[in-house]
């Protein structure tokens, strides 16, 4: 298979060397310039790892813990900081581990909380996107502050499905979205709801080894509005994800990467924003870009108390308001890239005069890794 199917591998291969053979191996794949880029990609992320990316991996593999916490205390100068936030989440998760593991683990959380280590995220960006990053922070940091959210009538649970069907069939047959867009064609793909944190998941049959594809939505506090669910369709479906990966990742002739971040998610936030104009994704829009220049401007616990402060001051769960922390903090990039790659794409789309329906047939005809400067 051409395809790299990790969605998060960034994530994983300081710790997993099965998962880092793989991306080496769709790197030799690449020409000579994609690659240059992308051993560059890998190495930013082999160069730091965090206490949460570490208990992801022994809750994954609990079998080879003790191999697992060795390259951790052996690679301590590599281990980023971690907010004060988020030390009782963390303690939780470890108590849940094998039991000759928690103190190691432990230690190795009290060492992040004083260390002051933290890759140098904005070089790797400007190496990545190029001169259009410094437009990109530009626009972030003109933004204003937060907005509050109209977020529309809220929902029970019983009537989520019915009104997702209605609004699917309005946005897939309005003809402005098609003219710009392209049309609806997504294969079946299997749908549920479950109860967790965050609004919803596409997975693309590549990464479930399935026939179809799943989208999973959550029911909580937060995500049981009639707005939030119609742009969560937006983002997720079409011309979001399913849309994404139905017109171009399945193209057996092109290299697929399902963790192009920037690609992938700056896509759906891209279609998120620019589908349906409302108040609502204004007010989205601005807060998505106010959360990229405060991860510009602070860093550590100062970051991880704004973006809390923030959350709160806009109405959101505790719940939902660390979760954000948690990414932003543990996860060097991942929030970032849903909206770096956005404005790329928009500022792409732009200064070259294409329509997004375009942008994806331009993508299917290329090799993906020639836009390295996505990712």
């Amino acid at each position: 298979m051409n395809n790299l199917t990790i969605w998060d591998w960034h994530y994983k291969i300081f710790f997993n060397k099965g998962v880092l053979a793989e991306v080496n191996s769709f790197i030799e794949k690449l020409n000579g310039h994609e690659r240059k880029v992308y051993f560059y990609i890998r190495d930013f992320f082999l160069s730091f790892y965090s206490v949460s990316q570490l208990v992801d991996a022994i809750e994954e593999n609990s079998q080879d813990h003790r191999s697992l916490i060795e390259t951790a205390v052996g690679h301590k100068d590599k281990l980023i900081s971690t907010p004060s936030l988020l030390v009782n989440a963390l303690e939780k998760r470890i108590d849940l581990l094998p039991a000759d593991s928690r103190k190691d683990v432990s230690r190795l959380l009290e060492y992040s909380c004083v260390s002051m280590y933290m890759p140098d995220f904005k070089a790797y960006c400007r190496t990545v996107f190029g001169s259009l990053y410094d437009e990109i922070a530009a626009y972030a940091l003109a933004c204003k502050g937060p907005e509050n959210i109209e977020h529309g009538r809220s929902l029970q649970q019983a009537d989520m499905m019915s009104f997702f069907n209605r609004a699917l069939t309005e946005i897939t047959t309005d003809r402005q979205i098609i003219n710009k867009f392209g049309d609806f064609k997504i294969d079946k793909f299997d749908t549920e709801i479950c109860d967790k944190t965050g609004y919803a998941e596409w997975w693309d049959r590549d990464l479930l080894d399935g026939k179809s594809d799943k989208l999973i939505l959550f029911n909580n506090s937060d995500s049981m509005y009639c707005n939030d669910l119609k742009y969560t369709l937006i983002h997720e479906v079409y011309p979001g994800h399913g849309y994404f990966y139905n017109s171009l990742a399945h193209n057996g002739s092109c290299l697929f990467d399902h963790g192009a971040m920037a690609l992938v998610e700056g896509w759906a936030t891209f279609a998120e924003w620019n589908t349906l104009p409302s108040e609502y994704i204004s007010q989205i829009r601005q807060n998505d870009c106010a959360f990229l220049a405060q991860s510009f401007s602070y860093s550590g616990n100062e970051l991880a108390q704004n973006i809390l402060a923030r959350k709160h001051a806009l109405g959101f769960s505790y719940e939902e308001s660390l979760r954000t922390v948690i990414y932003a903090s543990q996860y060097i990039g991942f929030l970032e890239s849903y909206y770096i790659g956005a404005l790329w794409i928009e500022l792409y789309l732009s200064k070259n005069q294409i329509d997004p329906a375009d942008f994806l047939k331009l993508l299917k005809n290329k090799n993906i890794g020639e836009f390295f400067s996505l990712w």
